[in-house]
């Protein structure tokens, strides 16, 4: 994985918040500022998961960091963050209007992972002239779940264990969450981890419903998909902020789209797929029609991420 770049720090009230930018490389054959601008793309940033940081995303970020300014919190509580006492989503929220102000973003690329994509589609709902396009990696669905007592591991964390209070405001989400998916303004992509994943992905073709203009893809690396298949990940991402397609099923099926306008039904794959099969349908565009409702309780999540 590359060498993150340094941390930097702003604050958000009496909170002080680390955050890391990868710059960009200049264009060939243009020097100096003038190199930078001609590469200079829209700004991303980039939101992780429980218990993870802003370096956990180096693989993605330096490779779109070529073309684009992109910028990585450590959320409240994690890495280099201060540990602030009391977590909340909305305070998640907040930190990052504070960031995008403090690095004069008036509108940006927003990627959130897990619990990051909880804040980030809130974000996008709340500010939409403020997220041109939003990516969402195995998002916490805002549909309730049974509560589950957690245990802190032995040893040192590289975030506050309290910050585990967020797992059990997700598990227990306001209808509100759910409202908030239909004011989302920006292009959205939800990336979906497959079977392997502890999420339910029927409520995330579920989300993806809700969402005015969304589409979902499975690249089935379970639930950390650009930690996993960081290459097939930026490639998805890459593909859908160009507005390119991706790829058509294979012959031998993995995945049946029925068109019924903006949604569809989705068929659960059926009969052999090879190797290159997977890769492609996995890449389908999936855009589903909503899930039943039995499909909202059978989510299990593992210890919040």
């Amino acid at each position: 994985m590359p060498q993150p770049p340094p941390v930097r720090y702003f604050r958000a009230g009496d909170v002080r918040l680390a955050y890391r930018h990868w710059t960009l490389a200049p264009r060939p054959g243009l020097p100096g500022l003038a190199g930078l601008a001609a590469a200079a793309g829209p700004p991303v940033v980039l939101l992780h998961a429980l218990g993870e940081q802003s370096a956990n995303w180096s693989a993605v970020a330096s490779a779109l960091g070529a073309s684009q300014p992109v910028y990585a919190p450590d959320l409240r509580g994690h890495g280099a963050s201060d540990r602030a006492g009391q977590y909340t989503v909305a305070a998640l929220i907040a930190d990052v209007t504070v960031l995008f102000d403090a690095l004069g973003l008036r509108s940006a690329i927003l990627v959130g992972h897990s619990t990051g994509g909880a804040a980030a589609y809130q974000f996008a709902a709340r500010h939409p002239d403020r997220v041109s396009r939003l990516i969402l990696e195995e998002p916490a669905p805002p549909w309730p779940l049974p509560s589950r007592p957690l245990t802190r591991p032995a040893g040192p964390l590289d975030f506050d264990w309290d910050v585990t209070a967020l797992s059990a405001e997700l598990r227990d989400p306001p209808p509100s969450w759910r409202e908030a998916l239909g004011l989302i303004a920006a292009p959205t992509l939800i990336v979906a981890g497959g079977p392997a994943s502890h999420v339910d992905q029927h409520l995330l073709a579920e989300m993806a419903s809700l969402i005015p203009r969304c589409e979902l893809i499975t690249i089935p690396a379970g639930h950390l998909v650009h930690a996993a298949r960081p290459a097939e990940f930026t490639a998805a991402v890459a593909g859908f902020l160009r507005g390119s397609q991706l790829p058509p099923p294979h012959p031998e099926g993995a995945a049946t789209i029925e068109a019924t306008g903006r949604r569809g039904s989705w068929k659960q794959p059926t009969g052999p797929v090879g190797a290159e099969g997977r890769r492609q349908c996995h890449l389908l565009s999936l855009i589903p029609a909503r899930s039943s409702a039995s499909s909202r309780t059978s989510w299990h999540q593992a210890p919040a991420k």
